[in-house]
């Protein structure tokens, strides 16, 4: 759990330093959420590689 909230931490204030701080950090969090919940979803589908 708390990996999920460093990179939703992570995610989140990427986009505010990349947006330099245009957008209201609150209006950023669904989209950093998203982004977590994505690279979740990519890990638990893809293969792990067996060898």
């Amino acid at each position: 759990m708390p990996i999920l909230l460093g990179g939703v931490l992570y995610f989140w204030w990427g986009q505010y330093m990349l947006l330099g701080g245009h957008i209201a950090g609150r209006n950023l969090l669904p989209g950093a959420v998203v982004t977590v919940v994505g690279l979740v979803d990519l890990r638990w589908f893809m293969p792990t590689p067996r060898g």
